[in-house]
């Protein structure tokens, strides 16, 4: 109690500050924003007065690191009955909140995605931040077992709270338990002390994303937001909508009803009465109406079934739900003094857009990232060599390449007949072996580098080992056997092939046949492999080029073995050398032992003739 008192005061006092920066603002020209997060932190945000919603949640975005995902989120606002309202965001944000400054809004998630589609922390943490707050206010507990929200209740808690203490936390399980709900019982403590103990050892953002995961797999009710409705009869019901369906509720959010998307044909609204037309299965239409408390409350349902339908069911936004304009107002009046439309609807990319976007982004920054590292080491070994190579002589720093150093030792063989000469020949041979320690060093580190290079564009963490056929990109063995469908361009995964790169130190080969027919494939493998091992860190394009001079080598030295062999290796899988992707050139390779059998052969016997005695 003595805590919830302070906690009065302190919120008190921050509006008191609040309110004297609107006040200095105001003068200004500026709207001052009181946006109140899922966890009861409250963000100052000031805008012009002529600012767009859109620009609230910008700044919002920006402060919580989250603006690459910034299109999962909303701001909402409270009517004086208590109905939460969706701000759209193309719209002027004073034209749609009645009253004057300074405004207080609600920050909160609009389209609850797969958690398994989230690409930042800090998106994922916001998530949490939203389904705690739905399952606390009991808005979720639809067709969900005690069981069920034991676990719930045991995750939230170990976040929160941190590990089991049979002393203090079973009686903190009441702070997640519904006020909707009964007494919690004894049962559901018992059952939440019993996942909470399997849950130590576990860190917090790993309990936080299981949370999010159950949620999403096994709550019906998951992403669902509810508005309160008259039907035909009187009755006061609940119209959750959701990702994947339209639902009728009773006022305790249980289930009486529910519609998927596909049976939805049409949706339309008249004053505050919206009409859903639904397909039957003798595929006649069946409407029905239901009665909002206002208008507002009206526009925001009929808009709230249009935009998660389109951003979760569609591939591309249609141009006449994108610009449409609001059909509320009078057609002379569609255009304000500044010539801004009022959009009608809040929605301008799809839920896969959305993902790729971020995705590409996070790709496009890491890459960034890994150059701007790579050229400051290649600035460095640059540096260190041509320190080495002056040997510290008047601070001379031009870098010098391998070559000059190799003409510059020439040189000094040859005009060493001087003193100064020969004091030249001995600082470059007392310098040898520390250059030879730090070219060492660099390709170490060059090489460190270029494993982060290959990490896992879906993990980020593990380094690439599986490549997709058809469409060849590249994932880890976890995310590649998770994968239905490529996360670049989405083509089906018809087969998973494992790759090796020439980097790869912990990976075994088969050796090489030791037959003297093979010693010009060995040869050709080895300048390859040479030639990949010295090379920079490069795109996976460069990989793939050498990997076909290690197939062309196979071609020329796999006559060496019988035909057999080779089909049965082929068939198997299996590489013959240590080139990643062997499979995509199988094909390729077998019309070409039939394309230059012949030739082949008889390049090889003479090799043969001249060993013979």
């Amino acid at each position: 109690m003595a805590l919830a008192q302070r906690g009065d005061a302190l919120n008190r006092s921050k509006l008191k500050g609040h309110l004297e920066a609107h006040r200095q603002s105001s003068s200004s020209g500026q709207i001052t924003c009181f946006v109140t997060q899922p966890d009861n932190v409250v963000l100052h945000v000031d805008v012009d007065g002529k600012a767009k919603v859109q620009e609230v949640l910008n700044k919002i975005c920006t402060l919580l690191g989250i603006q690459d995902e910034a299109d999962y989120f909303g701001l909402q606002y409270a009517l004086s009955k208590g109905d939460l309202i969706w701000l759209n965001m193309r719209n002027r944000l004073s034209k749609q909140i009645p009253g004057s400054p300074p405004f207080k809004l609600f920050f909160k998630v609009k389209y609850f995605v797969p958690p398994y589609n989230l690409v930042l922390e800090e998106t994922k943490h916001q998530f949490y931040l939203n389904a705690v707050q739905q399952l606390k206010l009991g808005l979720w507990d639809a067709e969900t077992s005690l069981e069920l929200q034991s676990r719930l209740i045991a995750l939230m808690t170990y976040v929160q709270f941190g590990s089991f203490n049979s002393a203090t936390t079973p009686c903190k399980y009441a702070c997640f338990w519904s006020d909707r709900r009964a007494e919690i019982p004894h049962e559901v403590i018992s059952m939440a002390a019993t996942f909470h103990r399997q849950l130590t050892g576990m860190s917090v953002r790993a309990a936080q994303y299981e949370l999010l995961r159950t949620t999403h797999e096994e709550v019906p009710a998951f992403g669902v937001y509810f508005y309160q409705i008259l039907d035909m009869f009187g009755r006061r019901l609940l119209m959750g909508v959701g990702p994947e369906f339209v639902a009728l509720c009773q006022t305790d959010f249980s289930f009486i009803e529910r519609f998927p998307y596909c049976r939805l044909k049409t949706v339309t609204i008249s004053g505050r009465v919206v009409t859903l037309n639904l397909l039957e299965d003798d595929a006649s239409v069946k409407m029905r109406n239901y009665e909002l408390s206002s208008k507002r409350s009206a526009d925001c349902l009929y808009r709230s079934i249009t935009e998660l339908h389109c951003f979760f069911r569609c591939d591309n936004i249609r141009d006449d739900v994108l610009n449409r304009t609001n059909p509320s107002i009078n057609f002379s009046t569609i255009f304000d003094h500044n010539n801004t439309r009022e959009y009608t609807f809040d929605v301008r990319y799809t839920s896969r857009e959305v993902h790729d976007r971020a995705r590409r982004n996070l790709y496009h920054a890491a890459n960034e990232a890994s150059g701007s590292f790579g050229n400051s080491m290649t600035t460095a070994a640059t540096t260190v060599f041509g320190s080495a190579e002056l040997g510290g002589s008047a601070g001379v720093t031009s870098p010098l390449s391998i070559g000059s150093m190799h003409q510059f030792e020439d040189s000094t063989h040859v005009t060493a007949t001087s003193p100064t000469s020969l004091n030249r020949i001995t600082l470059h041979t007392s310098h040898s072996d520390s250059m030879a320690s730090m070219e060492e060093e660099v390709q170490e580190m060059l090489q460190r580098w270029r494993r982060e290079e290959v990490k896992c564009r879906v993990c980020m963490d593990r380094p690439v080992k599986c490549v997709f056929v058809p469409c060849g990109h590249l994932s880890c063995e976890e995310c590649g056997l998770r994968l239905t469908h490529c996360h670049i361009c989405r083509k089906a995964i018809e087969l998973r092939q494992r790759c090796y790169f020439p980097w790869d130190e912990d990976q075994k080969f088969p050796s090489l046949s030791p037959h003297p027919s093979c010693s010009a494939s060995s040869s050709a493998v080895t300048a390859a492999a040479t030639v990949a091992d010295g090379a920079v860190a490069k795109s996976h394009r460069t990989v793939a080029f050498n990997i076909h001079e290690n197939a062309e080598s196979d071609v020329e030295g796999g006559a060496g073995s019988s035909s057999d062999e080779e089909e049965e290796g082929t068939e198997s899988g299996e590489m013959m050398q240590p080139g990643a992707f062997d499979f995509f050139h199988r094909h390729r390779r077998q019309s070409e032992r039939e394309r230059h059998s012949s030739s082949t052969s008889s390049a090889l016997s003479a090799p043969l003739e001249r060993v013979s005695p």
